[in-house]
């Protein structure tokens, strides 16, 4: 993670916070890696948001209901998103290993800091319109400066925010962070 890259500040942080570890080896070892343009997962958001939120995990249910993720490395992360109701993972149907996507990120962390959602008004971003279920959640975190959406080659905003989008980890990062200091704990 270059210092001079937008997201090494939210990374930083991140990983400060042990929040984020990056990649690790077999044996469990560090890499060194972060991995920043790469997506991130179902179970990736599911861990961050628990330890982000410091839900206390002896108080999720040691399975999920989730039968895919019942013998993964995430089984006791997403049972605690479960447990705890976030939209993405309560009906313990969500493939745990697919990418996740922009509108999902920002509903789950929103839900892990326990954030009421505001009413929209349809006018923040071109295609987060009043029919998605994410609305709330998106155009919350837009307010309050948690998102801002794409901007062009100039960094100009586009108005769009690219609801059903793959983000990646550097997004990932810089939106639980603005999280941690916009609703703190």
């Amino acid at each position: 993670v270059p210092h001079e890259q937008w997201f090494a500040r939210y990374v930083e942080d991140m990983a400060r916070q042990s929040i984020i570890t990056g990649y690790k080896d077999a044996a469990g070892n560090p890499l060194g890696i972060y991995g920043p343009a790469d997506s991130v997962t179902i179970e990736q958001l599911a861990k961050i948001s628990v330890i982000a939120s410091r839900v206390d995990q002896t108080k999720c249910p040691n399975a999920p209901k989730n039968k895919v993720a019942y013998d993964r490395w995430s089984a006791l992360y997403i049972s605690c998103a479960e447990h705890l109701g976030w939209s993405v993972y309560k009906d313990g149907s969500v493939d745990p290993a697919r990418f996740a996507l922009r509108s999902e990120v920002v509903t789950t962390v929103l839900q892990a800091f326990n954030k009421q959602f505001e009413p929209t008004t349809g006018t923040i971003f071109k295609d987060v319109s009043n029919t998605m279920s994410s609305r709330y959640a998106i155009e919350t975190a837009a307010r309050d400066g948690i998102v801002s959406g794409y901007t062009d080659a100039q960094g100009n905003p586009t108005g769009f925010f690219g609801p059903f989008d793959e983000v990646n980890r550097a997004e990932t990062a810089k939106i639980v962070s603005l999280g941690i200091q916009t609703y703190g704990l």
